[in-house]
Protein backbone atom coordinates (compact mmCIF):
# COMPACT_ATOMS: atom_id res chain seq x y z
CA UNK A 1 0.00 0.00 0.00
CA UNK A 2 1.22 3.57 -1.36
CA UNK A 3 0.55 6.72 0.83
CA UNK A 4 -1.46 9.27 -1.62
CA UNK A 5 1.32 12.05 -0.35
CA UNK A 6 4.09 9.41 -1.31
CA UNK A 7 2.63 8.60 -4.65
CA UNK A 8 1.69 11.69 -6.23
CA UNK A 9 5.43 12.95 -4.68
CA UNK A 10 6.64 10.08 -6.92
CA UNK A 11 4.36 10.43 -10.09
CA UNK A 12 5.41 14.46 -10.00
CA UNK A 13 8.88 13.34 -10.39
CA UNK A 14 8.31 10.86 -13.04
CA UNK A 15 6.74 13.61 -14.97
CA UNK A 16 9.44 16.13 -14.28
CA UNK A 17 11.42 14.69 -16.55
CA UNK A 18 8.68 13.95 -19.39
CA UNK A 19 7.49 17.52 -19.24
CA UNK A 20 11.13 18.77 -19.62
CA UNK A 21 11.44 16.71 -22.93
CA UNK A 22 8.00 17.82 -24.29
CA UNK A 23 8.91 21.88 -23.58
CA UNK A 24 12.32 20.62 -24.91
CA UNK A 25 10.54 19.35 -28.24
CA UNK A 26 8.14 22.16 -28.46
CA UNK A 27 11.11 24.77 -27.96
CA UNK A 28 13.48 23.43 -30.55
Amino acid sequence: YVPNELRAGMMSLSLVPANAGILYVLIQ
